[in-house]
C-alpha cells in the first residue's frame, strides 16, 4: 500500500518496505551535483546497450531549448552520495553538451542547427538550458538491498536498457566481487570466453551454487522481466565463495575449450545457454570432445525450439523446469 504526504514543498510516496519524495531541481543544480561528486551514474543505461548516437542527443537538447516537457528523473539518495536511477542519458547529454565534449548534428538542432556546442549559445539560450526544471523522485534511506535492486532493475527497463550487471555491481558489491574473481580465474583458464561472455560463466555458477530453491525463488524481481540475468542476480545479495571449489569448478567447465563453444556463445537465449551448461556441469549429458559437443549443440537447440508453451518463459523455478525438460528429453 502507498501513502502520499506533503511536507515543505516535497511530496513524500511511502509504501511498506520504502520511500520516495519528489522534488523540483533545476538542470544547474544537478550539474553542480555531478561536478562535486554528490550525484554520481552507474552506467546501467549509458553503457553498451544504450542506442543513444548523435542524433537522438541533438534532437533532446533542441527539445529542451525548445521547451518541451523533459522527462522525469529517478534518483538513489538511500546514501550519502545520490546515484541515478533513471534518466542517465539525457543528464550525460547535458552535461556533456554544456562541457563542451559534445558537438551536436545541424540535421536535428532545426532552428537551433547554428549552436552545435553549447558556447555557440546566446546567453539567453544558455540560461534556459540550465533554468530548465526537473521533477525527480527520489528513493530515501532505509531501502534494503534487494529492494535497491529491483527498483534499479526496473529504472533499466523503463530506460530501454537492461545492464543489470552494472547495477549489481554497485548493489551488491560483495557478492558482485567474489563472484568475478571466479569467473576470471575460468576465463584465463578458457580463452575460448571473451570478456563480453562473462555471462555465460556467471549464470550457471549463481545457480549451481544454491540448495534452498523456495528460499530464493521468493528474491525474484518483481519488474516482470523474462531476462534470466534478472532471476539470478538478486542472489548476489549473500553470495560467498566459501565452500567453493575453484579448480572443480574450472574442471566442470573444461568443455569449454572445443572450438563448438562459439556455437553456443553464439545463441541468443540466456536461458538456453545457462540449462545447458548446468547439464554438462552436472553430468546429465557426457562431452568428451568437440564433435560430441557440437552434437549436443545441434540437439539442444532443436529441442529448445519445440519445448512447450509452458516452458517458454522464465522463473527461478523454471528454469529448473526447463533442465529437466531437456534432460528428459536427451535420456529418451
Amino acid at each position: 500500500m502507498k501513502y502520499y504526504l506533503y511536507f515543505c514543498g516535497i511530496i513524500m510516496i511511502t509504501n511498506e518496505k520504502y520511500s520516495f519524495r519528489k522534488q523540483i531541481l533545476s538542470c544547474e543544480q544537478i550539474l553542480d551535483m555531478i561536478d562535486k561528486d554528490s550525484l554520481r551514474f552507474i552506467g546501467h543505461t549509458y553503457g553498451t546497450n544504450s542506442r543513444w548516437d548523435i542524433g537522438p542527443k541533438s534532437l533532446f537538447i533542441y527539445q529542451v531549448l525548445s521547451g518541451f516537457q523533459v522527462p522525469e528523473l529517478m534518483f538513489d539518495g538511500s546514501e550519502k552520495n545520490w546515484y541515478v536511477i533513471t534518466g542517465e542519458r539525457q543528464l550525460k547529454c547535458i552535461y556533456d553538451y554544456i562541457k563542451g565534449s559534445l558537438t551536436l548534428s545541424e540535421e536535428a538542432l532545426g532552428e537551433f542547427k547554428k549552436y552545435k556546442r553549447f558556447e555557440e549559445l546566446p546567453l539567453m539560450l544558455k540560461r534556459k538550458l540550465l533554468n530548465t526544471e526537473f521533477f525527480v523522485t527520489v528513493l530515501n534511506p532505509g531501502v534494503t538491498r534487494s529492494d535497491r535492486y529491483r527498483i534499479y532493475e526496473m529504472g533499466s527497463v523503463t530506460e530501454g536498457s537492461s545492464d543489470l550487471w552494472a547495477v549489481a555491481k554497485y548493489v551488491f558489491p560483495e557478492g558482485y566481487n567474489n563472484l568475478e574473481r571466479i569467473v576470471d580465474d575460468i576465463i584465463l583458464s578458457y580463452p575460448n570466453i571473451k570478456q563480453n561472455r562473462r555471462q555465460i560463466v556467471r549464470l550457471p555458477l549463481l545457480w549451481k551454487i544454491r540448495n534452498n530453491v523456495d528460499y530464493h525463488t521468493s528474491k525474484i524481481s518483481v519488474s516482470g522481466s523474462t531476462k534470466i540475468d534478472s532471476i539470478l542476480i538478486p542472489q548476489l545479495e549473500d553470495y560467498c565463495p566459501v565452500g567453493i571449489d575453484n579448480h572443480a569448478m574450472i574442471e566442470k567447465l573444461s568443455f569449454l575449450q572445443y572450438e563448438a563453444s562459439k556455437k553456443l556463445f553464439s545463441w541468443k537465449s540466456q536461458s538456453l545457454k545457462t540449462v545447458i551448461i548446468l547439464l554438462i556441469m552436472n553430468g546429465f549429458v557426457k562431452v568428451d570432445n568437440n564433435d560430441s559437443f557440437d552434437i549436443l549443440i545441434k540437439r539442444s537447440k532443436k529441442i529448445w525450439e519445440n519445448r512447450p508453451l509452458k516452458l517458454r518463459y522464465s522463473s527461478y523455478n523454471m528454469l529448473s523446469e526447463q533442465i529437466k525438460y531437456i534432460s528428459n528429453k536427451f535420456n529418451k
